[in-house]
């Protein structure tokens, strides 16, 4: 289960509510924010789940959600003790994002996944953040690199070879985009 072990910072975190709303995200279902919304009204003080409210907000690139991002990093601020280093590069990222430095802010994606190239919130993230910047060199060394560490028994092995067929055909290497990009629909139709 994504998170597990470093998701929980106290006893009424919910790690099976909050990979609901992960998968919902990554499958890109439409009551990602509903589900979130229900667990946070379950669990307050459910930190990253605040954090990942403040991530979707920035994902819809929409100016007007400012304020309320500011009042969860406001919120997750005053509640940051007793909190493992993983989920403080999360709210790290959030910062960052939320000021407008999205190029800081996928540094600290790209050092979770040196970290654990297993992640595959940081990995999405990197991915779609990446696309909103403009490709860089980096884009395909970086999903190969991250796709090295990954196989079929991986639950989310399939939207890894899809994010990496993505940036296979974005470097004109489509042979190579199509044969990742079977051999995810072949694992699994959800992508």
């Amino acid at each position: 289960m994504y998170g597990e072990s470093w998701i929980k910072s106290n006893k009424n975190d919910n790690i099976e509510e909050f990979n609901k709303v992960i998968n919902s995200y990554l499958y890109f279902k439409k009551d990602s924010f509903e589900n979130l919304d229900k667990l946070l009204q379950n669990n307050p003080k459910f930190i990253m789940g605040h954090c990942l409210k403040g991530i979707f907000l920035l994902l819809t690139r929409d100016i007007n959600r400012k304020q309320e991002i500011d009042c969860i990093i406001e919120l997750i601020e005053k509640n940051t003790f007793n909190l493992n280093k993983k989920i403080l590069q999360y709210i790290k990222v959030l910062r960052k994002w939320s000021a407008g430095n999205i190029r800081e802010a996928q540094k600290v994606l790209i050092n979770i996944l040196l970290n654990n190239p297993k992640d595959i919130l940081a990995f999405r993230l990197y991915h779609f953040n990446q696309i909103f910047l403009g490709l860089d060199h980096e884009f395909l060394r970086n999903h190969i690199e991250i796709k090295k560490n990954w196989n079929e028994d991986d639950e989310y092995y399939p939207l890894v070879l899809g994010m990496t067929s993505y940036a296979l055909e974005e470097n004109n290497m489509y042979v190579d985009a199509e044969l990742y990009a079977k051999e995810s629909l072949i694992i699994s139709k959800k992508d």
